[in-house]
């Protein structure tokens, strides 16, 4: 990415957001770490340093910073937002609220409309929302529930279809289209075994593939709210959890392969060890007990995590030139 392509990856995150990812290149710049190939020669493994510390002046990676005021009246009131994020091709801010209703704001900031009038229980409307996604493919506003129905709209939110699959039993929490009727959704993480990505075929109206990260999720702690994003045309998987991989996503044999990984060196966190102090998360989730022993196991090592000095990288991205945590 170029530096305006870095500006518009940032709009899609709010101030508070931007500082985090602002700050800390500045502390810890990872273009002065060690680079090695893995065994595995795809791989690139980034070491890095953090005693080791460069200072870098923020135009050297940031082109500008633009504070976009969102037009507020009565009909444009959104509560605490879940989601907000920046269609460079509509040049529209999408933004899904804590209320689950999805607002659209021009580029410069004016309202343009929301979906009050499509929650509900009628034929086109939705009564839940995890995701929302500007697809390229259809055109369309999309919304996601947690069952993997989606449902699409034009920008005045009238409604145009939904499509959804059969005989699915997984929970979802986001998504992301890589043709007119395929997709890939994650799951909500109740257990290392959730650590997946599935590809979607909603023609065919189910599951085509199921690919595992688990080797690599160490905990489910993040504060990132959207794993993919594009670099060279390619889609690129950040998981929503701690792990050090980012990964390419092959859209033709739909596929992930690892292609970066970070070494923090001895400030690693080695999920080992965390299993040997809190148990392993990855039994199947057969029956209420299991969930609930599973989530216990998770909430443990998150609290323990949160409450150490330990770096945590729980959110991430990168560019031609650096990578941001």
């Amino acid at each position: 990415m170029n530096t305006k392509e870095i500006f518009n990856t940032l709009k899609n995150y709010p101030t508070k957001m931007k500082i985090i990812f602002y700050l800390l290149p500045l502390l810890v710049l990872l273009s002065c770490s060690q680079n090695q190939k893995a065994d595995n020669l795809s791989i690139e493994v980034i070491s890095i340093n953090l005693d080791k510390k460069e200072n870098k002046e923020m135009s050297e990676f940031i082109e500008k910073i633009e504070l976009v005021p969102l037009h507020t009246d009565t009909n444009s009131i959104i509560s605490t937002y879940k989601k907000i994020d920046y269609c460079d091709e509509l040049d529209m801010f999408i933004i899904l609220d804590k209320e689950l209703v999805v607002s659209l704001f021009s580029g410069d900031g004016q309202f343009i409309a929301n979906s009050k009038n499509v929650i509900g229980e009628g034929p086109n409307e939705y009564r839940t929302a995890v995701d929302v996604i500007y697809n390229p493919f259809s055109r369309a506003i999309e919304i996601l529930n947690p069952y993997g129905t989606i449902y699409r709209y034009n920008t005045s939110f009238q409604f145009i279809e939904k499509i959804s699959l059969e005989q699915n039993s997984k929970i979802f929490s986001r998504f992301v289209s890589i043709s007119n009727n395929e997709y890939i959704l994650t799951p909500v993480m109740s257990g290392y075994k959730d650590a997946t990505i599935v590809f979607c075929n909603y023609n065919k109206k189910k599951i085509i593939k199921s690919i595992s990260y688990e080797e690599d999720c160490i905990s489910s702690i993040t504060m990132n709210y959207n794993p993919f994003f594009t670099s060279n045309n390619n889609l690129i998987f950040s998981p929503l959890c701690l792990n050090y991989s980012f990964y390419q996503v092959d859209r033709v044999n739909q596929d992930i392969s690892p292609i970066i990984k970070l070494d923090f060196g001895d400030n690693t966190i080695q999920k080992e060890s965390l299993v040997e102090k809190f148990g392993n998360s990855s039994q199947e989730n057969e029956n209420r007990e299991d969930i609930e022993r599973n989530l216990k196991t998770l909430n443990d090592i998150n609290s323990f995590l949160l409450k150490s000095s330990a770096s945590i990288p729980i959110i991430k991205f990168f560019n031609e030139q650096y990578i941001y945590t």
